[in-house]
């Protein structure tokens, strides 16, 4: 393990109370019930999101709250 992780988990020990916790280690994500599904990914069409040295595209599927996106990058 390198020093800089030794550094985070060792005061990550320390706070026990999880109140201590910045915001964003402590906030907790509801992920509301859905039924079980089977996607088939290639018949979304994709949206094409643009980088700077490339493209993804993005294949995105809401079951309510939750998104499950499936991501093809380009090559660079």
């Amino acid at each position: 393990m390198t020093r800089a992780l030794e550094g985070f988990f060792g005061k990550f020990e320390e706070r026990r109370n999880f109140s201590q916790l910045p915001l964003h280690y402590a906030t907790r994500m509801h992920i509301p019930p859905f039924p079980l599904a089977v996607t088939d990914w290639s018949s979304i069409a994709p949206t094409e999101h643009t980088g700077e040295t490339g493209v993804a595209w993005w294949r995105t599927q809401n079951f309510g709250d939750i998104r499950f996106r499936l991501v093809e990058y380009s090559p660079g």
